[in-house]
């Protein structure tokens, strides 16, 4: 309580509170609301990264953002404004994460890593896929020059617009169910085409995997369990009255 007292200003005592959150050690003890002299002062820079085996790497960038440099792609981070990145993470990152892991709150970190606030730039350097090291000095602005059409580049794994939310396969009369996330609604049509086909193929049981889905709407996730409680469980029955096995592989 006394280091929130003494915050000399709304950003620096919203970070003081998250801090404290971090302490639980909880991934659904956060911080969410916050007030327009708060975090709505934070921005991205026009580069997305990944926690990657112990390393951070440049994994997209925005295309026609004039300073975008296509060359850090897949470059391993190493250090950031002096410090070498997990120094930088440790100190700036992860004390002002929540989640219930560490695997969980790296990988928080690995996304996050260059944000900070609006219009600041963050220095650094990188080793490139050539072997060459390359120093980088990126302002976050992402959001404050966003547009609905910008295009990231690979389009690949880590846009919304290519990555299908939900697959189904099968082995002989198993179901394998896989949801990546539960974001955006529309997740739930794709979910209720996915136990439309289950319940007509008739299957002997159902193996529903979450690993790597990194959450979203509430609603949808909701929508998911509506067809595994004993309230909803109509598509969970054969005709025979025998109920369906069901094998959930959580994160």
């Amino acid at each position: 309580m006394k280091r929130v007292i003494d915050t000399k200003d709304d950003v620096s005592y919203y970070k003081e509170l998250d801090c404290f959150l971090n302490r639980f050690n909880d991934a659904h003890t956060n911080l969410f609301d916050y007030p327009d002299s708060g975090y709505e002062e934070t921005d991205y820079p026009n580069y997305g990264t990944k926690y990657i085996g112990g390393k951070y790497y440049f994994i997209k960038y925005k295309k026609d953002c004039p300073y975008s440099d296509p060359d850090l792609l897949g470059a391993e981070i190493v250090e950031i404004d002096g410090l070498p990145t997990e120094q930088y993470v440790e100190k700036f990152v992860l004390p002002y994460l929540t989640g219930s892991t560490l695997k969980y709150r790296l990988n928080q970190a690995g996304r996050l890593l260059l944000n900070g606030l609006e219009g600041s730039s963050i220095c650094g350097k990188a080793i490139c896929r050539d072997g060459k090291m390359k120093t980088f000095n990126i302002i976050r602005n992402g959001e404050a020059i966003r547009k609905n059409d910008d295009v990231w580049l690979p389009e690949d794994e880590y846009s919304f617009h290519t990555s299908k939310a939900v697959t189904l396969n099968w082995k002989d009369d198993i179901a394998f169910l896989n949801i990546r996330r539960f974001i955006p609604e529309s997740v739930c049509n794709d979910i209720d085409k996915a136990m439309a086909e289950i319940n007509a193929r008739q299957c002997r049981g159902v193996i529903i995997d979450l690993r790597g889905n990194g959450g979203g709407r509430t609603d949808v996730a909701w929508r998911l369990q509506m067809y595994h409680t004993s309230r909803y469980n109509t598509l969970f029955w054969r005709s025979d009255k025998n109920k369906l096995r069901l094998w959930p592989l959580t994160r």
